[in-house]
């Protein structure tokens, strides 16, 4: 009996992970099978993307279109509507085979600053709202999956806010008398403020400062 439980359990543990990799070869040739018509960044050089972009990301040569010499703050929300296409596309909206993927790894860091690992925004790079969304999206998904780093930022380390020769952080000096005037610290000690402050302050809130002269 316990045999045949035991039977059972493995063909369910082993049908579960072969439905599994089945779903995970189903993702992976169907994005194979996207890829197959776009550029696979990440393996060797193809000579039909080097000749259109060369070594430069695919937004470098792009140009927007918007009246006046200030462009706007935001892009359009997306390039394609139903069949239509605007005249000037973002850089990934004109070309076909350009497909963000999470995958894609040389792709996704053209987008990503070198220097604080922040993406970059639209007004730079010229992408639609719509591929943009999409863009973060798929980055935030590549970094969860480790194959983007996390830029982690540079902290300045200040000895001064570790130090303990600062007389707050020293040996607590003993307590003094009862019938001593002074302050157990010194900055608990009443300091007469500059009558040249006391004047200045009187001068412009005069009108109200009550007069206890009297």
């Amino acid at each position: 009996m316990l045999l045949c439980f035991s039977s059972i359990y493995m063909l369910h543990v082993l049908s579960r992970n072969q439905a599994n990799y089945v779903c995970f070869q189903g993702l992976s040739r169907d994005f194979e099978k996207k890829k197959h018509c776009g550029y696979k960044l990440g393996t060797s050089p193809l000579t039909e993307y080097t000749e259109k972009y060369g070594n430069r990301p695919i937004w470098a040569d792009y140009r927007r279109n918007h009246k006046g010499g200030i462009p706007p703050q935001k892009t359009r929300k997306t390039c394609i509507r139903g069949n239509k296409i605007s005249g000037n596309p973002c850089p990934v909206c004109r070309d076909p085979k350009i497909i963000v993927d999470y995958r894609n790894i040389k792709l996704l860091d053209q987008f990503i600053s070198s220097h604080t690992g922040v993406v970059h925004d639209t007004t730079k790079t010229g992408l639609c709202r719509k591929q943009q969304k999409s863009l973060v999206k798929e980055i935030e998904k590549a970094r969860g999956h480790g194959l983007i780093p996390y830029q982690v930022p540079f902290v300045e380390f200040r000895i001064e806010n570790y130090t303990n020769l600062h007389s707050a952080v020293n040996k607590t000096p003993s307590a003094p008398g009862v019938n001593e005037s002074t302050s157990w610290y010194f900055w608990y000690d009443w300091n007469e403020p500059p009558e040249k402050e006391i004047a200045k302050l009187h001068k412009i809130y005069h009108k109200y400062v009550k007069d206890t002269s009297n």
